[in-house]
């Protein structure tokens, strides 16, 4: 996802649907969105950070390198979802108007979850 500026701005309640709109589709073509639906009362279960397996000594180094390449794979994934949520956040803050950045500034986290919940209101 590119962070480039989206074509509406959020100025105000009325631009929210169409903003919105424009956020939702942008998260959903790179398979955020359920990391960060404000409709949720509370922040989604978020991608955890995969673990780098240690071999074990019964471990066959066969199944160690299996448990390795299974690890490189999820540690991509977690990347990709990282940097499209934080590519997500700088798109938030792009496309709102001067009138609403207090609102992000005042955000004790920049998840695109807790912007979009407090712009919501």
């Amino acid at each position: 996802m590119t962070s480039s500026k989206p074509i509406v701005i959020l100025k105000g309640s009325p631009d929210w649907d169409i903003w919105f709109n424009l956020i939702q589709s942008r998260a959903q073509r790179a398979d955020i969105f359920k990391y960060i639906d404000p409709s949720k009362p509370e922040l989604p279960a978020q991608y955890a950070a995969p673990v780098k397996p240690t071999r074990q000594q019964e471990q066959t180094i066969d199944y160690h390198r299996l448990d390795l390449d299974n690890y490189k794979e999820e540690k991509k994934d977690y990347e990709r979802i990282r940097k499209e949520i934080n590519d997500l956040s700088t798109v938030i803050d792009d496309s709102v108007g001067a009138s609403l950045q207090p609102i992000l500034q005042n955000l004790p986290d920049t998840h695109p979850y807790y912007q979009l919940r407090a712009l919501q209101a």
